[in-house]
């Protein structure tokens, strides 16, 4: 891979270690996260530096950084060659390799490989947000399937696609089959069985509110997080950094930062405190009209017995 300035973390997790080949790692970079090459390569492994709150450095694979994508562009199996799929703009992408003024890539669900112009290829390009469709059904893809060329194909020309994906339903056939495409950052078009198909699915975001997160303590002020107790610091944290306990130790800490750079070391107790994320703060945000309980029925009345004095 030609060696850029910048990339984003294309894997879905990339660890960072202190040195090239290293499986010890004092990090992670989420997919997504800008990071910047200081210039050092070894082999497949490249050393950057997170361009984000916590300014983590360190060694990475190679494999997992790539760009986003500064316009549309078509995917080819070569230079001048045959169409793939289409990338959309800000549609993030896997770089394989560098050939010249092509770039050999990976899209990432589902996953594809071929080359694009290496122009189009940047890292200050901001996330792709899918948007509501014009045209045809929107579906989601229920399970590890298939995309094929053609209906009524056995193994040829077909996609592995995962479940939880977007597929635009454009025709509906009555032996089963539905003709439409991949509606993510990349649109790869062909055929899926109406079996493989839901109603998309979108998080609840009640579910996101009230989830308990496992990073209930903070940093006080800024300070510097240590591979060891006393040991010589390798990252700053910011004021106020989320974080979780993993171990205590004789008043030191090992912790990790929550993402989307997730750093694991050591700090003293005394920096950092606890975070309270009452159940009453989420209250206001559910509002539910309280329903006057109706009064029991207990069935007509019995007549009154007569009065032994009533004449």
């Amino acid at each position: 891979m030609k060696l850029i300035a910048a990339f984003i973390v294309a894997s879905l997790s990339l660890p960072v270690s202190d040195r090239p080949g290293s499986r010890t790692a004092y990090g992670e970079l989420e997919q997504g996260v800008r990071v910047e090459a200081t210039g050092r390569r070894n082999g497949g492994w490249i050393e950057v530096r997170a361009a984000a709150d916590i300014p983590l450095e360190g060694w990475v694979e190679a494999k997992g950084l790539g760009c986003r994508l500064s316009r549309e562009e078509a995917l080819l199996d070569r230079p001048g060659g045959s169409q793939i799929a289409d990338f959309k703009e800000k549609a993030l992408v896997r770089i394989v390799s560098s050939k010249g003024e092509w770039l050999e890539v990976e899209s990432l669900a589902p996953a594809l490989t071929g080359v694009i112009p290496a122009s189009s290829c940047s890292a200050e390009v901001p996330e792709y947000r899918p948007g509501s469709p014009s045209m045809g059904k929107l579906a989601g893809v229920m399970k590890d399937s298939w995309l094929y060329a053609a209906p009524n194909t056995e193994g040829k020309g077909r996609t592995k696609v995962g479940a939880g994906l977007r597929f635009l339903v454009l025709e509906e056939r009555p032996d089963g089959w539905a003709r439409g495409y991949i509606d993510e950052d990349v649109e790869v078009a062909g055929w899926m069985l109406l079996s493989d198909l839901s109603d998309p699915v979108f998080p609840s975001p009640l579910a996101i509110l009230t989830e308990k997160s496992p990073y209930d303590h903070e940093l006080l002020l800024s300070g510097a997080l240590r591979p060891a107790p006393k040991g010589k610091p390798f990252v700053e944290l910011p004021e106020g950094t989320l974080l979780q306990i993993l171990e205590t130790r004789d008043g030191w800490v090992r912790i990790e930062t929550a993402g989307p750079v997730r750093a694991r070391g050591w700090l003293e107790e005394k920096e950092i405190r606890r975070v309270h994320f009452p159940e009453d703060a989420v209250a206001p945000l559910i509002r539910v009209t309280p329903q006057k309980e109706a009064p029991l029925d207990r069935g007509p009345r019995a007549p009154s017995a007569p009065d032994a004095g009533a004449r």
